[in-house]
């Protein structure tokens, strides 16, 4: 038999097993059975027996059906499958890390080139003034 058949069996086996009290309850007759009547109203105690044996029942059913799935190879882990909205959100941030990190370096690019910059006005010597112009955009008469 294949994997995938043991697969569904064991879950249609396991679903089985969770209505088993509801199903003996009916098949019994027990739906008829009166227990806190006068607090509950009538017919609703049985409902709060089923519920407190599936406060029990299911987990105990959820467990055997995780056991039987390791058996099996299929190794279950709740937080298996992950939601759209985290892959969205991690993708964001992803692309917000990227712009950040090209946002440095093109700062500290920047950087480098004013500091050059800086250091080729330094080098080079300041141009010789031969009086011919004022610094105001006003050309002085030469003497002579």
């Amino acid at each position: 038999m294949s994997r995938r058949a043991l697969l569904i069996i064991v879950t249609a086996v396991a679903v089985v097993i969770a209505a088993v009290p509801i199903i003996l309850t009916l098949a019994l007759g027990w739906y008829h059975t009166r227990f806190l009547e006068d607090v509950l109203g009538k017919g609703a105690g049985i409902y709060l027996l089923l519920v407190l044996v599936y406060v029990v029942w299911l987990p105990a059913t959820v467990f055997c059906l995780v056991f039987v799935y390791d058996r099996l190879g299929l190794h279950y882990l709740p937080g298996e499958s992950k939601p759209k909205r985290p892959e969205r959100r991690e993708e964001l941030r992803r692309r917000a890390t990227a712009q950040t990190v090209a946002a440095e370096e093109s700062a500290q690019l920047a950087a480098q080139r004013a500091a050059r910059e800086r250091e080729r006005s330094r080098a080079q010597p300041p141009p010789a003034d031969d009086g011919s112009d004022a610094g105001d955009g006003h050309r002085r008469p030469k003497a002579g």
